[in-house]
């Protein structure tokens, strides 16, 4: 911006977009302040260099603006975890059932992990059909993003909410 530009010839346009041609530095700068505006360098790659006069100070306003805005309409989506043993209670299911419903329902997705411990290890399809049932459980509506598979010594599944 302004005097930090080093380039000695840049191809100058004008705040209202009209191309002003190749000019020098010096130059490009007096016209600026003749305008009470910034000279900014807005593409460094071509030869020569493009610069831009603008008012700098409302050209960074707008762009926060802007940058707000897009945080504003973007929605975060969280991934709750939800951890199963293979012999877990029906009550206990059942109440976990209703918190990924809860989750799904607030827009979150939903990590199911079921930990193979000691002799569960060997027979993981036990573990796998205990999460298919936690999933057909659930009563609100998702997509499966990943379906129940061994990892490690791990059972995990994802779901995530329709929208």
């Amino acid at each position: 911006m302004n005097d930090m530009i080093r380039e000695k010839e840049l191809r100058v346009i004008d705040s209202d977009g009209t191309q002003l041609g190749i000019i020098s530095r010096d130059e490009a700068l007096n016209i600026a302040e003749e305008k009470g505006m910034d000279l900014v360098l807005v593409s460094m790659d071509s030869k020569p260099s493009v610069a831009k006069i603008m008012d700098f100070g409302r050209f960074k306003f707008e762009q926060e603006k802007r940058l707000k805005e897009a945080r504003k309409k973007q929605k975060e989506t969280k991934i709750k975890e939800i951890q199963l043993t293979v012999g877990i209670g029906q009550h206990d299911m059942d109440f976990r059932a209703k918190m990924a419903d809860r989750f799904l329902s607030d827009g979150n997705s939903v990590k199911i992990v079921l930990r193979l411990r000691g002799r569960e290890k060997a027979h993981p399809e036990n573990g796998i059909t205990v999460v298919e049932n936690f999933i057909s459980m659930i009563s609100s509506s998702y997509k499966i993003e990943k379906k129940p598979a061994q990892e490690a010594f791990n059972i995990i599944a994802m779901l995530a909410a329709n929208e």
